[in-house]
């Protein structure tokens, strides 16, 4: 549960880092009274009692009977962000493509603040217990996050590993900066990352970055699904292969060559969207 905020060297304003710290719990709690509040935060009661009063004028929570709740009104400020920046349509219909094709989980999200924001996200016949959309999660555990990490420049690369460090979600998350080093190496020499069951027991994904042609990272594009699914429709693809006289799929971690080659397809037609913006502007 995101309770606490780092302080930060900038001084913030108390009353607003409050005012949101109660905000959050509240959606971590799926809904809060304020005994419940008070109780994870430690507020006197009337502080939090303020705070709340603040908070349901503005619109930001709601009040049913004695719980309070994420207002939607934070909806319309997340859509606006999600739907600021034009260039964010190509990594929609990347997302539509990828899932109507593999009939996997497709997700396009960018890095903010450190954390990866997933903006657009299809799940095709497939589930992603650990991801929605607008979730946060961290880069080191996903197969998007780890694609922008290895494409970032090593000095926001350090930033963002100093700042929020590689916390375990699972006992598959590389949680030593050394190894993870090493991973990125891999990432980069491959064009993209993998994720096995490091954010969610049980799914696995690939990934890769996107990048502006001056190698500014645009965000992240994945494809995955649970373990069981990845099976079924790999052992599907090999069978029918077989049938044909092919060769087996030799890409490793459950991910066929199709999947993987679509992929790196969709991405460079998003790149080379982003090159044509940039040409014309």
């Amino acid at each position: 549960m995101s309770v606490i905020v780092k302080p930060s060297r900038n001084r913030p304003v108390k009353t607003t880092q409050t005012s949101l710290e109660l905000l959050e719990v509240i959606k971590d709690l799926e809904g809060a009274t304020i005994s419940d509040l008070t109780g994870t935060t430690g507020l006197a009661r009337s502080t939090v009692h303020n705070h709340l009063q603040t908070l349901l004028e503005m619109g930001y929570i709601v009040r049913e009977n004695n719980t309070y709740y994420v207002g939607l009104w934070l909806f319309h400020l997340g859509e606006h962000s999600r739907t600021r920046k034009g260039a964010y349509d190509y990594g929609e219909r990347a997302v539509q493509r990828l899932a109507d094709a593999t009939d996997k989980v497709a997700a396009f999200g960018v890095e903010e603040n450190g954390r990866l924001i997933t903006l657009f996200h299809e799940s095709g016949n497939a589930s992603d217990p650990g991801s929605e959309l607008g979730g946060c999660s961290h880069l080191h555990c996903t197969a998007a996050g780890k694609a922008i990490l290895a494409a970032l420049p090593e000095e926001r690369r350090d930033h963002i590993i100093d700042a929020h460090g590689l916390p375990g979600r699972t006992e598959e998350t590389i949680t030593d900066r050394q190894r993870l080093g090493t991973a990125l190496e891999t990432v980069r020499e491959r064009g993209y990352a993998m994720e096995e069951a490091e954010r969610a027991p049980g799914y696995k994904a690939v990934g890769t970055a996107l990048q502006y042609p001056d190698g500014r990272v645009f965000g992240g594009l994945a494809v995955g699904g649970p373990t069981d699914l990845l099976d079924r429709q790999r052992a599907e693809k090999e069978r029918q292969r077989r049938a044909i006289g092919g060769d087996a799929y030799t890409l490793e971690d459950d991910f066929d060559e199709e999947t993987l080659s679509l992929l790196l397809e969709v991405a460079e037609d998003v790149e080379a969207n982003l090159a044509n913006d940039v040409s014309n502007s």
